[in-house]
């Protein structure tokens, strides 16, 4: 079975075309990877696709997709998961997403409410994408 995954990339707000974003993904198991910075192809207005062949739905995957160091910190990275995990946050319409660079090492990736105002769920990961811990407040 394939799925494919959509990632949109910005500069300071601007869709931002012609970058060659790579994906890595981890099953949340154990931590390895079944994908290792593997390109996306281009679509356009800034959206770039990656078909993931390998998906099994009974597993749970979690990736980050790199689109490269031409982008600020907080635009470079984007981070998700298959719907295993998803499903404990649908209720909750997100807002508003920040990601901020907490140290050479380690980014945070915060989810808010509708209102924009009660983090829903924070991912901390590591610049390497090797660690990376969730948690649903």
């Amino acid at each position: 079975m394939s799925v494919t995954i959509i990632s949109n990339f910005t500069d300071s707000g601007v869709p931002k075309e012609g970058l060659t974003p790579t994906i890595r993904i981890r099953k949340v198991s154990d931590g390895s990877l079944v994908v290792t910075d593997e390109a996306l192809t281009e679509l356009g207005d800034g959206s770039y696709k990656y078909v993931f062949s390998s998906f099994d739905p009974t597993i749970e995957y979690s990736f980050r997709v790199d689109g490269t160091s031409t982008l600020s910190d907080s635009d470079r990275y984007q981070f998700g998961s298959n719907e295993a995990f998803n499903d404990d946050i649908r209720d909750e319409f997100i807002n508003k997403k920040t990601i901020t660079k907490d140290s050479d090492t380690q980014y945070t990736e915060k989810l808010y409410n509708d209102a924009g105002d009660t983090i829903i769920r924070e991912t901390t990961i590591s610049t390497d994408g090797t660690t990376e811990t969730r948690t649903k407040v």
